[in-house]
């Protein structure tokens, strides 16, 4: 999502704890006992799963946080979302393709089926 001075009706800030809260860029926005999140206006994109790791410390009263060297807090890029891909498949024609999946043993060992209790089958809620 992109959020600009005017942030549209679906830019939202997501606490771990709580719902939705409309952001507001450009300006600070209070969360809870003093702390605060500020998102920068302008040409500055904003992705969804943008997540930004923010330890606070209860016997401090403070965040831990980059600060610049007149000690204000600076604006850094968000953590994540990592992403990852991986090849499926390589399709060379109408039908036809080569599976490129690595496929590995379990790493845990598998039940046998025959040691599996065997389960009743459900009666019917019309069978009495």
């Amino acid at each position: 999502m992109r959020l600009s001075a005017e942030p549209g009706p679906h830019s939202y800030l997501r606490r771990w704890e709580s719902g939705a809260v409309t952001l507001k860029a450009g300006r600070w926005l209070p969360l809870e006992d003093g702390v605060e999140v500020y998102f920068r206006a302008g040409d500055f994109t904003y992705a969804t799963g943008d997540y930004w790791l923010i330890p606070a410390r209860t016997v401090t009263g403070d965040v831990e946080w980059p600060r610049d060297a007149e000690q204000r807090p600076m604006l850094i890029e968000p953590a994540g979302p990592a992403v990852s891909y991986a090849p499926l498949a390589w399709v060379t024609g109408p039908g036809e393709a080569t599976d490129l999946r690595l496929i590995f043993d379990p790493l845990a060992p598998q039940p046998v089926e025959a040691a599996a209790p065997k389960r009743k089958p459900r009666r019917k809620a019309t069978e009495a």
